[in-house]
């Protein structure tokens, strides 16, 4: 589902979807309330369509009221400032890693664009880094971290490549696969598998 911009009341619908395509919306929530700077057209554009893609296998896609930020929105916003696709990651799961928000920024600067050379998704790269964060492997003696920041690396990779079939940035591209909707998957995945695992 695409937003049209010159249908702009549909940013805030609830929006079914499915493998075949968009269905019909059931409902419409209206946006008024929210902060003015998260009612600019490039960000709520960015969050819509990258939630349709992030959520059509699940079905449903709610972009909730005037107060709620996800963390999935959270990173997408990121990206419409100009920061890459790790940068974005990391920094969104900040509730997660302990990282302020400068730290988080400068130490995944260089790994967008699958790190400059087409390689793994800068996505990822984030989704990665903050598990590493969350779950510290710091003490080469300690066996239980190590294998447990191993398990949780492999759930993240597998995240993506059971829905693409690639982790490369320069595949993905080729496959026309949306940044935002890589990131809005980075940012999820890395709370789903945290939470998973506690």
């Amino acid at each position: 589902m695409q937003y049209s911009p010159e249908r702009p009341d549909e940013s805030a619908r609830v929006i079914k979807t499915g493998r075949g395509g968009p269905i019909q919306p059931k409902s419409v929530f209206t946006c008024r309330g929210l902060p003015r700077e998260r009612q600019t057209f490039k960000r709520w554009y960015r969050i819509f369509n990258a939630l349709c893609h992030a959520q059509a296998d699940r079905g449903i896609i709610f972009l909730m009221g005037a107060d709620f930020v996800g963390i999935k929105e959270e990173a997408v916003r990121l990206h419409g400032e100009g920061f890459n696709c790790a940068q974005c990651v990391l920094c969104a799961c900040g509730k997660y890693t302990g990282l302020d928000e400068n730290t988080a920024l400068a130490v995944s600067g260089g790994f967008g664009g699958g790190v400059r050379c087409g390689e793994i998704c800068g996505a990822i790269s984030g989704a990665v880094m903050s598990l590493g964060c969350a779950a510290p492997y710091s003490d080469g003696a300690d066996r239980e971290a190590r294998d447990r920041i191993a398990r949780l690396t492999k759930e993240c990779t597998a995240a993506f490549r059971e829905k693409y079939g690639v982790v490369r940035c320069l595949d993905l591209k080729r496959a026309g696969v949306d940044c935002d909707e890589l990131i809005a998957l980075g940012a999820e995945t890395v709370e789903k598998i945290l939470s998973e695992s506690k």
